[in-house]
């Protein structure tokens, strides 16, 4: 997602966030309760904290870099996980859960049904 871009105002959206819950809540029958929890946890970081999680998609994975990304990404949206003082997390995980919320939301954002496009990705 090279063009990536996702602001608080527009997960702060009411007909963002419909479009989101729209296409987004049906699915979430199909998850299961842990992967349902981990997810619901990352759409709210993200929607608290799409620009960090913008930075996140451009980190190189296992940086210093990534870590602080994350870190702040929780620390500043404590309500997304219970106003814990403490949260422990896999980095692998974390990051992989925030980069498909943050998909989703840009999907959301955009009003369409996927970013990938009709064209091949490797023409020849």
């Amino acid at each position: 997602m090279p063009d990536a871009d996702l602001t608080r105002s527009e997960t702060g959206d009411k007909a963002v966030q419909a479009r989101f819950d729209a296409r987004e809540v049906p699915r979430n029958r199909y998850r299961l309760p842990a992967d349902y929890r981990t997810f619901a946890i990352a759409v709210c970081l993200v929607r608290m904290q799409p620009e960090a999680t913008v930075q996140l998609l451009h980190t190189r994975p296992g940086s210093d870099g990534e870590n602080k990304i994350e870190r702040t990404i929780v620390g500043r949206a404590r309500v997304c996980v219970g106003d814990a003082r403490e949260v422990s997390f896999d980095a692998i995980r974390l990051r992989f859960y925030l980069i498909d919320a943050l998909y989703r939301w840009i999907v959301a954002a955009r009003g369409v049904d996927t970013l990938i496009g009709d064209e091949p990705m490797n023409p020849r």
